[in-house]
């Protein structure tokens, strides 16, 4: 007999299964909190006590590090209309163009100029033009770019630069002090065989592929 011909599993079996994963997935993920939670405070101490950034392996399953160190700094917006403007004429590609116009009555005039340029749109009474960049695109340029934080003894930002890949700097950007946090990996073999087990095939077909 093959699968096809199998005879099919009751509807209130496959529900009842299906009920008690979820359970099952609940209870796990509550314990992964917790495991998580007692780490990171373990990281925290050995980061305060040694200096150094604790990463640990389990052999077969993967490995748990505490990344994000004090020293880290990311940037942050403190003034959209000077970036908003500065990505327009720079990364015209991913800025957008946000129009809000409050009017009473929408005349023939006023239509024909709301369908202007976007310079005799700012005169209009009552319009709003914004420049909207993609989300993404601070990350980017500050991945290509370089951020130059100056702190207090406080270790509170004093003065943030952040240069472009052309040495440009971005107006409306500071900076703040990205949060440490706990980054489990789990081994590519240890992952697959595992969702194999849950889809009931045999995971020793996790073999058949080689470890990232």
């Amino acid at each position: 007999m093959s699968a096809a011909d199998a005879p099919r599993r009751p509807i209130a079996e496959l529900v009842a299964e299906l009920l008690a994963a979820d359970v099952d997935r609940a209870r796990l993920e509550a314990r992964r909190q917790t495991l998580r939670a007692e780490l990171e405070e373990r990281a925290r101490e050995v980061h305060r006590a040694e200096g150094m950034v604790p990463s640990w392996k389990a052999r077969g399953l993967g490995s748990v590090s505490w990344c994000g160190a004090e020293a880290d700094f990311v940037p942050i917006l403190i003034d959209d209309d000077a970036y908003g403007e500065w990505c327009a004429e720079n990364h015209p590609g991913s800025t957008y163009l946000r129009l809000e116009a409050l009017v009473s009555r929408l005349t023939a005039d006023a239509g024909d100029r709301l369908r202007a340029l976007v310079d005799e749109l700012a005169n209009l009474p009552g319009v709003r033009i914004d420049y909207v960049p993609e989300a993404r695109l601070l990350d980017g340029i500050a991945a290509g770019g370089h951020l130059d934080v100056e702190t207090d003894d406080a270790g509170v930002v004093t003065r943030a630069l952040l240069a472009d890949s052309t040495g440009e700097l971005v107006p409306g950007v500071s900076a703040r002090r990205r949060a440490p946090y706990l980054s489990v990996r789990l081994d590519p073999q240890a992952k697959r065989r595992a969702a194999l087990e849950g889809a009931g095939l045999d995971p020793d077909l996790a073999d058949l592929e080689v470890a990232e």
